[in-house]
């Protein structure tokens, strides 16, 4: 990401800006939320593809 970047505050509103700034946004995010996710089953399609 470009020093500049600017990130969206999506449970919060408003943005964060620059590298630290959103390290220190996501570091709160994942002690929220719990960024890992265990599948519970997949679909195959008539193409092949899931």
């Amino acid at each position: 990401m470009h020093s500049d970047v600017q990130w969206t505050k999506a449970f919060e509103r408003g943005y964060v800006s620059g590298h630290s700034e959103i390290r220190e946004y996501w570091t709160s995010q994942w002690t929220e939320i719990n960024p890992n996710v265990q599948p519970v089953g997949f679909n195959e399609r008539q193409d092949g593809t899931l």
